[in-house]
């Protein structure tokens, strides 16, 4: 076959950015708005880049998926197969075998695990297949299925299409190219189920507006990776009743296996700057944490003034958090790690800066200081927590030893301080 040979720059004049992005760079076209995605005119299907003749109308079928899906090419010679081991997995791309074109992927069974390109996704029926809805999923009608299943599948929907939401509405607000593909896929992932649970139930669902907002405001807030991980969270227990309907629906144990396997490998390649400099916050927040309750616990028995414990700890928290960030910036700057010493520096440093206010606050507020030493404690141990939970779902973390080990730690040497400072006062005869 001859090939057909142009320079990037002639493909950019050639194509619409649409075509461009879909076919040169190996992007994904949005399901369900293709142009050819629901056309059952007779014809030849050719390649959007050369003209290259792929599939005929008549192995063509409707999987489902959002996107027009082809048994085999017109002829094998039309494409080519090339192993994709991108995103965590190991598929086959079709590619025009003319011009390059990326044209899709190739998947032995089921509904398609990856969104296709531009013209087409292909798929290769199992034995069976022609027994079998186009879905790749069984032919089960809305009336055969139980009451509580079907409630359970409508329920199954409107999580996918509110998930489905959630990803492409924060997909908008990444600027890292490689993390909005990531959440794009997503996203097209959780609309193809919500289509595949619909074979089932013959319904539309409406999202769940209110969990749209929700995560998508905590991800705009605490960051996208947090965000998403958070919400897969609360849709496991849902994913596992799926074996729960597997005598009525033979493909919930595919579908489910499929989600978690996809979302999963996807999920782990987000990459988010605050996640990186993690070990910076951890530097700000540990040392604060340990260093000013301590410092407060000791002022305290040994001033029992409010005002001088609030200003002799914001005196020493400002300048131990300068402090921090300097030795960072340092740090960081002499590793000659992928962190920019300065980021690093910023993050340290205002991570200590806001505990230290969080710290300070109550002797601001209130009049005794055995009281303020009290709530002091109490919001460090909330610090801790909310930290360690941020880390533990962004991160995959432990929560409950983490917890432990910085709550005991600081504790720890907040009681040692106060020790001291009670020994100081007796030994040295102040009195109040």
């Amino acid at each position: 076959m001859k090939k057909v040979e142009k320079t990037d720059q002639e493909w950019k004049e050639a194509l619409t950015p649409e075509q461009y992005r879909v076919v040169r760079q190996g992007g994904t076209e949005r399901p369900f708005s293709g142009e050819y995605y629901d056309v059952d005119e007779d014809g030849i299907y050719r390649c959007a880049a050369c003209g290259n003749p792929l599939f005929d109308s008549e192995i063509k079928f409707k999987s489902g998926s959002g996107w027009p899906s082809f048994w085999a090419p017109v002829d094998e010679g039309t494409v080519e197969y090339h192993a994709d081991h991108t995103l965590g997995m190991e598929r086959t791309e079709v590619r025009c075998a003319a011009c390059g074109a990326h044209l899709g992927h190739v998947f032995d069974d089921g509904p398609p695990a990856h969104p296709p390109a531009l013209l087409h996704q292909l798929r290769r029926p199992r034995p069976d297949e022609g027994r079998r809805g186009g879905s790749g999923m069984s032919a089960a009608s809305p009336d055969a299925l139980s009451p509580d299943v079907r409630q359970k599948l409508l329920t199954y929907q409107r999580n996918e299409i509110t998930e489905h939401h959630i990803y492409e509405k924060l997909a908008r607000t990444i600027d890292s190219p490689e993390n909005r593909q990531i959440l794009e896929e997503i996203a097209a992932d959780e609309l193809r189920h919500y289509h595949e649970w619909r074979e089932y139930t013959r319904q539309d669902v409406e999202p769940n507006r209110w969990q749209i907002w929700r995560y998508y405001l905590i991800s705009r807030v605490f960051g996208y990776t947090f965000g998403v991980k958070l919400m897969e969270r609360g849709e496991e227990s849902a994913q596992e009743n799926y074996a729960e309907i597997q005598d009525e629906i033979e493909d919930a144990a595919r579908i489910a296996q499929e989600e978690n396997a996809h979302e999963d490998a996807l999920l782990e390649m987000l990459d988010e700057e605050r996640l990186q400099y993690t070990g910076s916050i951890v530097l700000g927040l540990n040392d604060a944490l340990v260093e000013l309750t301590g410092a407060l616990a000791g002022l305290t028995l040994a001033l029992q003034d409010t005002s001088l414990i609030a200003l002799t700890g914001s005196i020493t928290g400002i300048a131990a958090a300068l402090s921090m960030g300097a030795s960072e910036y340092l740090s960081t700057r002499a590793e000659e790690t992928a962190k920019h010493p300065a980021r690093a520096s910023v993050y340290t440093g205002g991570a200590y800066i806001v505990t230290v206010i969080l710290l300070i606050l109550p002797y601001l507020l209130l009049d005794n200081y055995y009281v303020c030493l009290a709530c002091t404690l109490a919001v460090a141990a909330g610090i801790i927590a909310l930290f360690n939970y941020y880390v533990s779902v962004a991160q995959d973390e432990p929560f409950r030893r983490r917890f432990l080990e910085m709550t005991g730690l600081s504790f720890g040497v907040a009681l040692f301080s106060f020790l001291i400072g009670f020994v100081i006062r007796t030994v040295l005869g102040i009195e109040a």
